[in-house]
């Protein structure tokens, strides 16, 4: 007895030895962007879709309610003073409760996760529309209709399971009981499976809204646009916290991308948009559409890329002519503007120059490879985010409480790139 009272004192100093002289486990250094997000606040996105649940395949979850609602059971308390037949009867009631507390309940939790349309924003309410269009989701009549839908097979399954429970209280021999209950699973089967397919376009554009970068409709923000495959991602990857994919590839933003960067005491966004080809809105892709959206809907300074290289796929003659027709259709009074000549590393390689410059004034000519041009762009745009917060330039006193909100870049985010 005293032997192992003496090993497990032995045991237990030797423990202790080890963890003082190995001392607390060290925690894993956090890149600068990852500490700056967790500082900012700026991880969750303020995006109304990003608390979307994740919606369970429809299929397992009613196969997994048919098979728990088979085999549940009366607890032994409720069955106590009871006869045979009271048992039996309250059994076949619970089976049907059961069954419908598990097809009933996760629905209607999932259901209040999703905003309504009438409190979104005109951009974000784009989005969503683009979005089921995407998943083929046109047989709706819109975001409304599909959740109206399934609200609507909601209360029928809870209306139905609860007919059967008062037949089966109502019942008088234990085969009618049975009878009523297994009616029952077979008719809350059949109204479920068919319903499989709003229930998968319901996960489907769960999943979708979810992931996207959705960006803060109430903050001033830096608009990237411009034809496809000008230098605009790398623009974004260099002035702010966004690592989209850089490629030669047009349509390589397919989808949103979001940066921040701070100014003085405030923090704003900068957006990465889908490249734009010259054509009408009637033709244009939902890629196409999204961007629109942001320069109809989103209080922005917009930067203006152009490749003279001609290396992006479109002439300097249609990179021009996009340009009149954005400024004719998007942009408002005293809107900020700034046009950007990328590549400049590649100016031997320039086409139609004086083309450009008859049309535009005073660009900021940039080089991302050679970084250069980069602070004079970055203090550009800063004058006029400064000048969108002291004179109300298209903003929004919401838009002003929303950027002074959030604290500046720290450290070497906030210097110069």
């Amino acid at each position: 007895m005293l032997s192992n009272s003496t090993n497990v004192f032995r045991r237990g100093v030797c423990h202790l030895a080890r963890r003082l002289c190995t001392g607390p486990k060290k925690r894993k250094e956090q890149d600068a962007k990852s500490i700056w997000e967790d500082m900012y606040g700026l991880k969750p996105s303020r995006s109304p879709f990003r608390q979307l649940p994740s919606i369970r395949p429809p299929e397992k979850l009613l196969a997994k309610a048919l098979k728990i609602a088979e085999l549940q059971e009366l607890p032994k308390r409720r069955k106590r003073n009871k006869t045979y037949k009271d048992v039996h009867r309250l059994n076949e009631r619970h089976k049907i409760m059961t069954l419908r507390s598990m097809l009933v309940e996760p629905l209607d939790r999932d259901l209040k996760l999703f905003p309504k349309e009438q409190s979104l924003h005109d951009f974000e309410k784009t989005v969503v529309q683009l979005c089921m269009n995407a998943e083929n989701l046109r047989k709706y009549k819109g975001y409304d209709d599909l959740l109206q839908r399934a609200c609507e097979l909601q209360r029928r399954l809870h209306n139905h399971a609860k007919l059967q429970q008062e037949a089966v209280l109502n019942a008088s021999t234990r085969l009618d009981m049975t009878r009523i209950r297994q009616e029952a699973f077979i008719s809350m089967q059949n109204t479920y499976t068919n319903s499989l397919r709003l229930l998968l376009d319901l996960q489907s554009i769960s999943g979708t809204l979810r992931r996207l970068q959705i960006p803060d409709v109430k903050l001033p923000t830096v608009l990237i646009s411009g034809a496809p495959n000008v230098g605009k991602s790398s623009l974004v990857k260099k002035l702010s916290t966004a690592t989209p994919e850089v490629s030669s590839y047009p349509f390589t933003t397919r989808q949103i991308i979001m940066g921040y960067f701070g100014i003085q005491n405030s923090t704003f966004q900068m957006m990465d948009t889908p490249g734009l080809l010259k054509r009408q809105l009637s033709e244009r892709n939902d890629i196409e559409k999204l961007a629109i959206a942001s320069l109809q809907h989103l209080q922005s300074v917009i930067v203006y890329v152009v490749d003279l290289t001609e290396d992006c796929g479109m002439s300097v003659e249609d990179q021009l002519e996009l340009r009149r027709d954005m400024r004719e259709q998007f942009l408002k009074p005293a809107q900020p503007w700034i046009d950007v000549l990328s590549k400049n590393d590649l100016k031997a390689s320039y086409k139609k120059a004086d083309l450009y410059f008859k049309d535009v004034r005073n660009p900021t000519l940039v080089s991302v490879l050679e970084e250069t041009g980069l602070k004079s762009l970055k203090a550009t745009f800063t004058d006029e985010l400064v000048r969108f917060l002291t004179e109300d330039v298209g903003a929004s006193g919401e838009a002003v409480k929303a950027a002074e909100g959030k604290p500046p870049l720290a450290g070497s985010e906030a210097n110069d790139i």
